[in-house]
């Protein structure tokens, strides 16, 4: 197929597969794909079967026939997702009609191990993508100094806005982030009215702290629902190796065990 502009491509049968259009890119500490709305099937339950085909997810199929052990070691071999959250994320977008927006994203969030898709969240990490996304369809022009993309994100009914700088010669103002190799271009982001998305309130049990199993921490409800607590009263610190983290049977996967019926 001969392109010259993102505008260019289309969904369409080739030898009794469906191809879609899909854009990789990474956002912050998030990669994934984007995707136009309009070319993803209308009906609820085979758009979701579309997006777990495309990361590589387990389909209901499988979730019927196979152990959850056997599930839980997909690599995603098949398809975009790289087993883990931050690289399991779909957005679908589409050209705003809204006069403060000139994008609308959904996000979907997808496992590895499940056929759960959870529509419940935006991600800020992956939202910075949408304006080059955005730029490369042609969906905004873009200019020589800040330029700013509107986007109302549907999961949570939040407004963004998502900068970047294009300096004298064209060329975008880059950026690095901890736990990421390289550079890229610099998004600054700014999330409108956050507080309350889940649970209408900055706190949801009205305490600045609570104690869960005698540990201190901080329910917080800004942008989504999170837990804040003091990595030391777990005996982890923020060197602590990822597999710390996830031992299950250190203090972490105690304290994750608890939090169900807190």
């Amino acid at each position: 197929m001969n392109f010259s502009h993102l505008s260019d491509l289309k969904p369409r049968f080739r030898h009794g597969i469906l191809e879609i259009p899909v854009c990789f890119l990474r956002g912050g500490t998030s990669t994934g794909i984007i995707l136009e709305e309009a070319h993803l099937p209308a009906d609820p339950s085979l758009r979701e079967a579309v997006l777990r085909e495309l990361m590589g997810a387990p389909s209901l199929t499988l979730m019927q026939t196979q152990s959850p052990a056997v599930l839980a070691k997909n690599p995603q071999t098949t398809g975009f997702g790289r087993g883990m959250p931050t690289s399991n994320k779909c957005f679908l977008v589409r050209k705003s009609e809204r006069a403060d927006c000139q994008l609308e994203s959904t996000l979907a969030q997808l496992s590895h191990r499940t056929s759960d898709i959870d529509w419940r969240a935006n991600c800020g990490n992956f939202s910075s993508a949408l304006p080059l996304f955005a730029l490369e369809k042609g969906w905004i022009q873009p200019k020589l100094g800040e330029n700013t993309l509107g986007v109302w994100n549907h999961n949570t009914g939040l407004r963004l806005e998502l900068s970047m700088q294009l300096d004298s010669e064209g060329r975008y103002e880059l950026a690095e982030i901890d736990g990421v190799l390289g550079q890229g271009p610099k998004v600054l982001a700014t999330i409108f009215d956050p507080i309350g998305v889940e649970t209408g309130t900055l706190l949801p049990t009205q305490n600045p702290v609570d104690l869960i199993d005698n540990i201190p921490c901080s329910l917080i409800d800004s942008g989504v629902p999170m837990v804040i607590l003091n990595a030391k009263d777990l005996s982890l610190s923020l060197d602590s190796d990822l597999k710390s983290f996830e031992s299950p049977t250190g203090p972490w996967a105690a304290f994750k065990a608890l939090w169900p019926k807190a």
